[in-house]
């Protein structure tokens, strides 16, 4: 975790130089390639795993929507395999189900997916996405599977005006602000430095708000 937060600083630093007319063409081929290789990655771990969830469906002759409302519903007994059936199958719909989030809703008007993994009982999605009135809006989200379905543990959802120079919002739980209620949740408001308590917000959470900002 610690190096995870030493990474999020570097991007954020990153972030705020180019939001001062920084450009580099160094600097832009290794982030594009970077993307890129993540991409790629995480692709073939989620095929992977649909490659698992087959497997499964096929030692127990059952399909994994099936199997996963009968397990839900406290049918199909304890056995070990069941638990990580369940776990991968919640954790790549769940991935599936933001993406179709996105795809359906008539706030955004074209999604480029940057990440998307599934990895045991944990996943992650990532993607950039013109909104439908101009603006740019980038998500992640990493979630974890549990009893109760999967539960969001780390976000960071940033709306910026079309040129991608003005923040409009950004959501995330970052630990950076531990004098606010609610803490770590918070939101960015027009700037960096103005900062108010927030709430745990998925993107598909997310989705639903601009919903209601932007189209009615």
């Amino acid at each position: 975790m610690a190096a995870q937060a030493e990474t999020l600083t570097r991007i954020h630093i990153l972030q705020e130089v180019y939001q001062q007319d920084y450009h580099s063409d160094i600097a832009d081929r290794v982030l594009d390639k970077l993307i890129a290789l993540e991409h790629d990655k995480a692709q073939r771990e989620l095929l992977e795993y649909q490659e698992v969830l087959r497997s499964f469906e096929e030692r127990h002759q059952m399909p994994s929507v099936l199997f996963f409302e009968r397990f839900r519903r406290g049918e199909l007994g304890d056995d070990a395999d069941f638990f990580e059936w369940s776990a991968i199958y919640d954790i790549c719909r769940s991935v599936q189900e933001r993406l179709a989030k996105l795809i359906l809703s008539d706030v955004a008007s074209s999604i480029e997916v940057t990440a998307e993994r599934a990895l045991d009982n944990r996943g992650y999605f990532r993607a950039r996405i013109s909104l439908a009135n101009g603006d740019f809006l980038e998500v992640s989200e990493y979630f974890l599977a549990g009893p109760n379905g999967c539960a969001t543990i780390e976000y960071r959802h940033q709306w910026m005006d079309s040129a991608k120079t003005q923040l409009i919002r950004r959501w995330d739980n970052a630990r950076h602000f531990p004098e606010l209620a609610n803490f770590p949740h918070h939101i960015h408001v027009a700037s960096e430095i103005k900062v108010i308590p927030g709430a745990v917000m998925s993107i598909i959470e997310l989705i639903d708000l601009l919903e209601e900002e932007l189209l009615e």
